[in-house]
């Protein structure tokens, strides 16, 4: 069983930015990660795969405070590359560039939404789900595996933007995933927090 998680709040999270690789967690996101770990504490969760950028490492590392699990970091985790958008406000990206972003996007040096799908197929591919196994990812991430996970195996860009492209995804909200059934929400779990 796959467990899914979307990195702990950071600063630029609230200023809207679009995120580089080196973006530390704040306060908020540190808080979330721990109660995350509290929560996921009682789902005998085997190890943790996480993306190894920096939020999500971070992410990944207070949770296991909780589990004291084996941890590795795979690059097919990452978010996807918005090149020179990186550092930039949504609501400050021109037209013109989101234009740009989806059908040229080597020109501002990004990553094609094809060519995550692929980093994205390549891991679920190759992973094994029948260890209880969290993933810490992004929004994107998941995003594209709720995009696997329901539909066929080869990717439709046009699809992917109609269904996906505008579903936020909150930090560390806890995701549930057999490779089978479609991607979903995880009850929520009630903690303890006078232990």
């Amino acid at each position: 069983m796959f467990y899914l998680v979307r990195h702990g709040q950071t600063d630029w999270n609230l200023a809207h930015k679009i995120q580089g690789p080196d973006v530390p967690l704040n306060e908020n996101g540190k808080n979330d990660a721990r109660v995350c770990g509290q929560k996921l504490a009682s789902l005998k969760i085997e190890r943790i795969i996480s993306s190894d950028i920096l939020r999500a490492r971070q992410t990944a590392e207070i949770i296991n405070e909780f589990l004291s699990v084996p941890v590795s970091y795979d690059v097919r985790l990452r978010e996807a590359c918005w090149g020179d958008l990186c550092g930039k406000a949504v609501e400050d990206i021109t037209p013109e560039e989101w234009d740009t972003l989806k059908h040229d996007p080597h020109k501002i040096h990004a990553q094609s939404l094809a060519e995550f799908y692929c980093w994205a197929k390549d891991f679920f591919d190759k992973t094994d789900a029948s260890q209880n196994t969290l993933l810490v990812t992004h929004e994107g991430g998941i995003l594209m595996a709720k995009y696997l996970a329901e539909n066929p195996p080869s990717f439709d860009q046009e699809a992917f933007e109609k269904l996906f492209w505008n579903v936020k995804v909150p930090n560390t909200k806890i995701y549930v995933w057999d490779k089978i059934h479609p991607l979903q929400t995880l009850p929520e779990i009630r903690i303890n927090f006078a232990l």
